[in-house]
């Protein structure tokens, strides 16, 4: 498992938000290094805490100890969450052959060359032809490879 290391700050945060002032005393979780080390036990007892209330209420006491925090979406709920839909990380496409598709942006944005999704995914294929010519083969070398069943559909 690989979880970042909870650094002092963070950890006398999260303890004051879970009201577990006496693990800062705990000598599993003294230092980041000891909290990673014991990061089972120190991640079985925040969750057998975070068990006791809604998401909301614990996202309110992390969010006021200044303890990094997000919720964790089931999938039905995160394109309606007012972070992706601020954002405008979901965006919505035509595919020629799935139809409507929603996905994910380009995740980088210029100001002067705006990113955009053009085109769907290639079908299995799709491209082969054009990729060997940017290559430097020539139509007859590409039709020898696919009468050898080296590029084309039927390739096992």
């Amino acid at each position: 498992m690989s979880v970042a290391v909870m650094n002092d700050w963070e950890w006398a945060g999260l303890t004051r938000a879970l009201e577990r002032s006496e693990w800062l005393d705990d000598d599993r979780f003294t230092s980041p290094s000891l909290r990673d080390r014991n990061i089972e036990e120190r991640l079985g007892m925040t969750q057998e805490v975070l068990r006791t209330r809604t998401t909301q209420e614990w996202l309110e006491r992390l969010e006021e100890a200044g303890v990094p925090c997000a919720p964790v979406l089931h999938r039905r709920d995160l394109s309606d969450h007012p972070q992706v839909q601020a954002s405008g990380i979901l965006v919505e496409t035509e595919h020629p052959d799935a139809g409507r598709l929603r996905q994910a942006r380009p995740a980088i944005r210029f100001e002067g060359t705006p990113s955009s999704i053009r085109r769907g995914a290639p079908q299995l294929g799709e491209h082969t032809d054009e990729i060997l010519r940017e290559a430097g083969l020539s139509d007859v070398e590409i039709g020898e490879l696919r009468a050898q069943s080296v590029v084309g559909e039927n390739q096992s």
